[in-house]
């Protein structure tokens, strides 16, 4: 999505240049859909995740590969001395027995907490810019606590996109970078960039950038090792390593067209912040960027190592809270549950390629022998700008030595066997309304396929 450079935006009346209400209301104007009342909002309320289109999404989902899977959400209670006077996660448990007097034998359980003190976004309206003292799109302080009805709330919709992983962490270690995760360490735009070369990770529009600081992994490691520092450290003072504040880190978000921006530590900005005005003042209320904070981070850090690929199919489902200023992130980089990509060939032209719908069924029979037969159904989302689906029925059989067989069921040694091994020979049918792909339906089809850790390959030839 198209957006001016942030040099060239206006500044809030009184306030500095980088304001950015103006480009989303007018995209929100041409792209808004009505709400089940039948009304548009006036104003937009989603900001820079405006950049996650549906043709973003769909190329972030080709991020799906290995099947590696992570939670990035730290436990609701890991926070031990929560600061900011924010309150501690309330846990109860009902005794359904006593509720029903005595009819069912059952539990419930009823938690309250406040929503700042774990893995979280911000939403727009979080923070004000200080001095002028609005919100996102010129709201005022005293409509955030008239209601509930205001723009930047985070319960719409699921955030999914291509998520890039900077671990700084890792890169100052291996670097001999020597820092605590709990002092004021300001990562500038120019270590970013350093971490990302170092990474191989080249950035795309739309992406949402994800900060390594090491700070649970940290905080953890001081709860056990020195309870009064821990105290003193994380309750009363609250610093930690982040993003430099500043003019210069916003532009360079607002200029690389990043959706969202998230960390591991309380306020992705290193705090207190140094550098210039917050970059809570500048991502909030002037450019509609939403900010994660208290992310686990760690076993995707080793995730990313392992597999050498620091960027990853990212979604999350924020509480649906009418008018929440925040909510638990509830973020995780999924697995895939069938081919990541289908490439379909016949003769020696590849007619296109796409990505494989979530769902389908796969139905196998196993022999005693281990000799097995495979009868599948998929559905393909081809990568037009204007996708065509189609639906593909698979039926054949894998068979062979019964020694290598046992190993293609093995995760540890499946990605080691040839495909010339064994057989894994199949029958193809394929089928759609699309016009552009009528090929595909008359023939018959044919293919030799090779199971892998994770995924199954096909090569697919329309018999002449």
């Amino acid at each position: 999505m198209d957006v001016p450079k942030f040099e060239d935006l206006p500044s809030i009346p009184g306030g500095p240049r980088g304001c950015a209400w103006e480009v989303w209301n007018n995209i929100h104007a041409q792209t808004a859909v009505p709400g089940k009342d039948g009304k548009k909002l006036e104003k937009d309320g989603l900001g820079t995740l405006n950049h996650l289109t549906a043709t973003v999404v769909s190329a972030a989902g080709k991020e799906i590969q290995t099947g590696d899977r992570a939670a990035l959400n730290w436990p609701l209670d890991a926070y031990v001395h929560v600061g900011f006077g924010r309150k501690k996660l309330d846990f109860k448990l009902i005794d359904g027995f006593e509720v029903t007097n005595g009819l069912l034998l059952a539990n419930d359980d009823e938690i309250s907490f406040n929503t700042q003190i774990s893995s979280q976004w911000d939403g727009l309206c979080h923070f004000a810019h200080q001095k002028t003292k609005v919100y996102y799109n010129g709201a005022t302080h005293e409509e955030m606590q008239a209601g509930r009805d205001r723009p930047g709330s985070v319960h719409a919709g699921g955030i999914c996109g291509r998520g890039v992983l900077i671990d700084y962490y890792a890169y100052a270690q291996t670097h001999k970078i020597q820092y605590s995760p709990g002092e004021t360490i300001a990562i500038s735009v120019a270590d970013v960039e350093a971490v990302a070369a170092w990474e191989g990770v080249t950035f795309q529009p739309g992406d949402i950038l994800v900060l390594r600081t090491g700070w649970t992994q940290w905080h953890d490691a001081l709860k056990d090792d020195d309870p009064a520092k821990f105290i003193v450290k994380t309750h009363n003072a609250h610093n930690n390593a982040g993003l430099l504040a500043g003019e210069e880190t916003a532009a360079w978000l607002w200029n690389r067209r990043f959706a969202a921006a998230a960390g591991d530590n309380p306020t992705l900005e290193s705090w207190p912040p140094s550098g210039g005005q917050m970059l809570h003042e500048y991502l909030l209320p002037m450019l509609g960027c939403p900010i994660g904070e208290l992310w686990d981070l760690e076993e995707l850090s080793k995730m990313c190592a392992k597999n050498k690929r620091y960027s990853f199919f990212l979604a999350s489902a924020p509480l649906n809270v009418f008018g929440a200023i925040a909510s638990p992130a509830n973020v995780f980089n999924p697995s895939h549950t069938a081919d990541a990509l289908a490439d379909v060939k016949y003769g020696a032209c590849r007619w296109g390629r796409g990505v494989v719908v979530p769902g389908g069924q796969d139905n196998q029979v196993v022999a005693p022998d281990l000799s097995t037969k495979i009868d599948t159904q998929y559905l393909l989302k081809t990568d037009d700008d204007e996708p065509a689906y189609i639906t593909v029925y698979t039926e054949g059989w894998r068979t062979g030595p019964a020694d290598v067989l046992a190993r293609l069921f093995d995760p540890a040694q499946a990605d080691g066997v040839a495909p010339s091994d064994y057989r894994f020979r199949l029958y193809v049918h394929l089928e759609t309304g699309d016009a552009r792909y009528q090929l595909l339906c008359t023939g018959m089809w044919v293919a030799s396929g090779a199971r892998l850790r994770s995924r199954v390959l096909y090569d697919v030839y329309r018999i002449q």
